[in-house]
């Protein structure tokens, strides 16, 4: 789906210059919010669509997914944040953007939730 690449190619864009874990994170949710609507609706009815639907939003977390693997990786030998399973910070950052957005009539009524609080998310 074109927008899968609008979105992962914005991702490389924003956090392909080798930054800290929280540069990637943030470099995450401003592509994403540039898109929240499409992604918001992607992530919380990701069952109801069809294989090639679904596999746009594996595209968009292999994006984020080789991002912060690589920050991760540089942040723990540099000592910036202490070692841990990458797949475990990786899962909890994926988890926790759908649980933000499909409770956007708490966080943000009538608004955008990644552009009320996407500063303190990371």
């Amino acid at each position: 789906m074109e927008i899968a690449g609008r979105i992962a190619g914005r991702l490389h864009e924003l956090a392909g210059g080798g930054g800290t874990v929280r540069s990637v994170l943030e470099a995450h949710l401003q592509g994403l919010t540039e898109f929240e609507p499409f992604y918001a609706r992607l992530v919380m009815e990701e069952r109801l669509f069809a294989p090639s639907t679904r596999h746009t939003l594996a595209a968009i977390q292999s994006a984020i997914s080789f991002h912060l693997s690589e920050a991760v990786e540089r942040d723990m030998q540099n000592g910036i944040i202490r070692r841990q399973p990458v797949h475990m910070l990786f899962n909890t950052w994926i988890g926790l953007i759908p649980y933000y957005l499909a409770n956007g009539d708490l966080f943000a009524p009538g608004g955008s939730v990644l552009r009320r609080h996407g500063n303190s998310i990371p």
